[in-house]
């Protein structure tokens, strides 16, 4: 294979303005150690080559990639058919779908990094191809402006859409300090430049209609912001859970998920920042993204179907490719921090739990498998009113998950809405997360944010009474959901039960506690308790002791790292 390098980054003695000139490149692909008029065989499972892209200084604005033949048949007599893949960094990042004699991809804003460029499947390919890419580079200035100094914490919601005209989303009601209307790249570092705004009617009773113009201008797989609201990104993939063609919800549990991870008034992060992906298609996109910090996903695939296979998920069914398990690693190994919903049981009716094992979004041991518990008690974290339902098993986390959840409604400008089920309690972990993340990076005077392999929050050493997480000035992905994971509360070991909340509940036996915790795992997440989370990792309390469930969880861990291949760091 020839393969070939493309640097954006200039020698040290250029200025930004030459590093950042337009980048074209080509390359041949064939096979290693052949002149190029030999037919490639189907012994080659994949051809690819890998560029660098990019640099802090020099953001692409655009990248062009066009895969060609010679004779202009790329597919030649072959029965496959080629497709162009792009991976970012280890995620799928985009893959073209053209039958016929050339494939090309077109990506708006894509982050800066390394880049693989590859044929799948590469038997399909007769003759050598030629790559060819074309990158538009700028010069990239640090945030500025009012929010410039300001502390940030971003959460993606891959779900329905949202409705952007709730109040639960708009800057009149946001309880933060940032002003909204401000492009998002002048204060969320490595946050596109280029991203152009909707501007939508918001000081009006509810119309998705008067702005039809706005709507008419949206692209799919392009990301935009609404200024005037708490939605920094509006990403449209498409999918079986997305609908229309916009970024609007016609469903509305993208709008109520979107709420209660980061609502103005319901949500658990209320100064967290949304972007919201309308589509499961737009998760490996979400995923790339180094300025979103926190993922939700309340969505999966059916009775948590899928076939585990640890270092390769072809076969498994979600996401481009059937990458999602690799995809979700590297976003992690990078300090994303990505939630999964163990799922509703049979028929999402909580009657009979379903194993989160075979599900290649919730199975893997990097991801934060959320599970639903209803309970009664204000805080939804503990009491001896709380019930175990029945959703898929196990799970790393649950949170409170009755059909009562306070939302926003997706057709109106101030209605609310409830929400349920594990597709509640996800988002509601992934705000709990958020608002600590968010006053960790306060402690800090993090002001940078987003993604980083050594530390997602960052600053000067906090020392408090016991020892805490920002001893050494840093808190990595790792430490925050050790945080939330060990502060997590059980609900009354006194009850469980397998079935809804109107079933009989009865005692736990002692030795049967393991049930318990594969019901829940550590715990009930909720803002009780991500307020000790928070103590913990700034030291003003200690750590919990939670032999029992260090037990349970390495249980757990060892089946998943059979299935999908070992933890992650950091």
């Amino acid at each position: 294979m020839v393969v070939s390098t493309l640097v954006g980054i200039a020698p040290a003695t250029m200025s930004v303005e030459e590093a950042c000139e337009d980048v074209h490149e080509e390359a041949t692909m064939t096979a290693t150690g052949l002149p190029d008029e030999t037919v490639l065989g189907s012994s080659l499972e994949s051809g690819s080559v890998t560029f660098d892209i990019g640099s802090p200084d020099c953001r692409i604005v655009q990248l062009d990639t066009e895969l060609t033949a010679p004779d202009g048949e790329l597919d030649g007599n072959s029965t496959a058919d080629a497709e162009l893949v792009v991976d970012f960094e280890g995620i799928t990042l985009a893959e073209s779908r053209e039958p016929g004699t050339s494939e090309s991809l077109s990506l708006d804003a894509p982050p800066w990094g390394s880049y693989e460029f590859s044929v799948e499947p590469w038997s399909a390919i007769q003759t050598p191809v030629t790559l060819t890419v074309d990158a538009v580079l700028t010069g990239d200035s640090e945030p500025s402006g009012p929010n410039a100094d300001q502390e940030t914490v971003v959460v993606g919601v891959v779900d329905t859409g949202i409705n952007p005209y709730h109040d639960e989303f708009s800057a009149d009601t946001y309880p933060g300090s940032l002003a909204l209307d401000e492009h998002p790249s002048n204060y969320i570092e490595e946050y596109p430049e280029p991203t152009p705004s909707l501007d939508l009617t918001l000081d009006a009773p509810y119309d998705e209609a008067r702005d039809q113009d706005d709507w008419d201008q949206v692209d799919a797989n392009r990301l935009y912001w609404l200024p005037g609201t708490k939605i920094v990104g509006a990403y449209h993939a498409g999918g079986n859970i997305a609908g229309g063609d916009t970024v609007t919800d016609e469903n509305g549990h993208g709008t109520a998920s979107a709420a209660v991870a980061a609502g103005n008034t319901v949500g658990s992060c209320e100064r967290c920042l949304i972007v919201s992906v309308e589509g499961e298609a737009g998760l490996s996109w979400a995923l790339a993204q180094p300025w979103i910090d926190i993922v939700s996903n309340s969505w999966g695939t059916i009775g948590n179907a899928g076939v585990p296979t640890a270092g390769n998920n072809d076969l498994n069914p979600l996401g481009a490719g059937g990458e999602t398990a690799q995809n979700t690693r590297a976003a992690v190994e990078r300090g994303q921090t990505v939630l999964a919903a163990a799922g509703n049981g049979m028929a999402n009716a909580f009657l009979v739990p379903q194993p989160t094992y075979t599900n290649p979004l919730a199975g893997p041991d990097w991801t934060v498998t959320v599970g639903a518990t209803s309970v009664f008690d204000e805080c939804g974290c503990s009491g001896d009113e709380g019930f175990i339902t029945a959703s898929g098993k196990p799970v790393d986390v649950s949170s409170y998950a009755t059909g009562d959840i306070p939302a926003a409604d997706h057709e109106s400008t101030k209605e609310s809405a409830q929400h349920g089920g594990t597709s509640a309690a996800t988002p509601n972990v992934a705000g709990v997360m958020g608002e600590t993340l968010l006053e960790a990076r306060e402690k800090l005077g993090d002001d940078v944010g987003g993604t980083r392999d050594a530390a997602i929050a960052e600053g000067p050493a906090i020392t408090g009474p016991h020892v805490g997480m920002l001893d050494d000035g840093k808190l990595t992905r790792a430490e925050l959901e050790e945080a939330v994971r060990y502060t997590a509360q059980h609900s009354s070991s006194e009850w469980i039960s397998a079935y809804p909340v109107v079933a009989p509940t009865f005692p736990v036996p002692e030795d049967l506690a393991w049930a318990q915790w594969g019901a829940e795992g550590w715990g009930v997440v909720a803002e009780r308790t991500g307020a000790n989370a928070t103590d913990v990792v700034v030291g003003d309390q200690p750590m919990p002791e939670r032999s029992f469930d260090e037990q349970q969880a390495a249980l757990d861990e060892q089946v998943r790292a059979q299935l999908w291949g070992g933890a992650v760091e950091p």
